[in-house]
């Protein structure tokens, strides 16, 4: 019999992996958002141009990469565990991510990009890699991945004020970035993805990540990738999808009523204490194809009828996500673009738009947890807010080409303005899909939480596209801007 302690230790144990994700997830973050906090440093050294270019290498791999580990992680994670190829994922996009900002201060102008492209490699394929692991805790894991995001913001913030790398003059740039500093503030980022690497290490060791992904891979031996086509291993002989058929099956065969139930807000078990089991599989939510699912009345067989279902009841979610990364990661891209009002006073324009960049994005976040306007409660009221956005954008650009009289303050709260909307519909888009199927799955033929996975899929890849997207027209805008 399970002690009365268990509760307890679970929940430190939940505590202590929230803690660990966070870390981690910021862990492959920081370079980037290094290498970006440089931009007056970089614009010194090779030219407005050259952070664009940078953006162009850090986004660029994205998408084949998400390609590549859609295809590919299932078949692995099936052969070796999944709680394995996690860390053998991790623990090697973080070694190289370290390993490049170790090395970013001895490179010059081609190897810097180079070393960028080798970053944007492991970098997404460090998400790809924690992302699907964080869903199998309980959901607050998601919401501690999204704050880890927004950890290296305050890391780099922190690191300029201390070595005195902000608001310089732009002549003078070259000799307050001294090597020395340079060298000590990407050691620093170096050092923050040696932490993100013992984290990792830590997570996988973890009971609580042991039972949750033994359940995992047990359900994994009958599932099949629900982001795009199916094999012929993963059919039955009338062409059905086995996973869809194979959760049908266990729902029929096992016991209508389960001994565990909810009583007083307690999870109760045949002797009426709570095991550790019993509570780890309250407070998960993994969302596997296939799983059981509340609210489904019943369900399809066919994997391509609920996927082509799925895509297209998101699809105005899927295009609100698309316009607004995409807004987000073109502009960006051209801060170094921006002159400012004053050219006898440079005083780091370009930096200052890339902190309110940052610090703007994570407001819009944060607001999505308070009361929200009426108009913003649908998908229809963001995407109002996406066609503003894209308005936004050209005003953004107008401005670079001097159409718009030069004034750092409105530069300043345009920025500050467009990268709080980034980030508000970003989360509400993702929020807004959850809802949308949950609901439409319960009253409809297909499983939810197969439904969840596949919306979760296509969201994250038109994030991918419109990161893809973006770069393709930071190349024309080299060029013609």
């Amino acid at each position: 019999m399970p002690s009365s302690s268990s509760k307890p230790s679970v929940s430190f144990q939940l505590c202590i992996a929230y803690g660990l994700i966070t870390i981690i997830s910021a862990s492959y973050m920081t370079p980037w958002v290094a290498i970006g906090t440089f931009i007056e440093y970089y614009m010194a050294r090779f030219g407005c141009n050259y952070f664009v270019w940078l953006n162009t290498a850090f986004y660029l791999p994205g998408l084949p990469i998400s390609f590549m580990q859609l295809s590919n992680d299932e078949h692995w994670d099936r052969k070796y565990g999944i709680k394995n190829t996690f860390l053998c994922r991790m623990s090697i996009a973080l070694v190289v991510c370290a390993g490049v900002m170790f090395s970013f201060p001895f490179c010059d102008r081609d190897q810097i990009l180079v070393l960028t492209v080798l970053l944007g490699v492991f970098a997404w394929s460090g998400h790809g890699t924690l992302t699907p692991m964080a869903s199998l805790f309980p959901k607050k894991a998601v919401g501690f991945l999204q704050f880890g995001f927004q950890v290296p913001n305050a890391f780099a913030l922190g690191l300029c004020l201390s070595l005195g790398l902000y608001n310089v003059n732009t002549s003078e740039v070259m000799e307050v970035y001294t090597d020395d500093k340079v060298q000590r503030f990407y050691f620093h980022a170096g050092a923050f993805a040696i932490l993100g690497l013992i984290c990792t290490v830590a997570l996988r060791g973890m009971n609580i990540t042991k039972d949750v992904h033994d359940k995992y891979n047990k359900n994994l031996m009958d599932l099949s990738t629900v982001s795009g086509s199916f094999g012929e291993d993963d059919r039955t002989t009338d062409g059905s999808s086995r996973s869809l058929l194979s959760a049908e099956e266990g729902r029929r065969t096992s016991p209508p009523n389960t001994p565990n139930r909810e009583k007083d807000g307690t999870w109760v078990g045949e002797e009426g204490e709570e095991g550790e089991e019993d509570y780890i599989s309250r407070h998960s939510a993994p969302l596997l194809p296939g799983s059981p699912s509340k609210g489904a009345k019943f369900r399809t067989s066919d994997s391509s009828v609920v996927q082509g279902w799925v895509l297209e009841s998101i699809r105005l979610h899927r295009y609100v996500l698309f316009f607004t990364i995409f807004a987000s990661i073109f502009s960006g891209s051209f801060f170094s673009k921006v002159k400012t009002a004053d050219p006898n006073n440079a005083t780091g324009l370009g930096q200052l738009l890339y902190f309110t960049r940052l610090f703007a994005d994570l407001a819009g976040r944060i607001f999505t947890f308070l009361p929200r306007p009426g108009m913003v409660k649908s998908i229809n009221g963001l995407f109002v807010i996406m066609l503003l956005r894209m308005v936004l954008l050209v005003i953004f650009f107008l401005y670079i080409l001097d159409l718009f009289p030069k004034n750092d303050t409105f530069i300043v709260v345009l920025v500050g303005c467009c990268a709080f909307q980034s980030g508000f519909n970003a989360v509400l888009v993702y929020e807004y899909v959850g809802i949308k199927v949950q609901k439409e799955a319960g009253e409809g033929d297909c499983d939810c939480n197969c439904a969840k996975s596949i919306a979760t899929k296509a969201l994250n890849m038109s994030f991918q596209y419109a990161c893809f997207a973006a770069c393709l027209c930071n190349v024309l805008g080299v060029y013609l801007l």
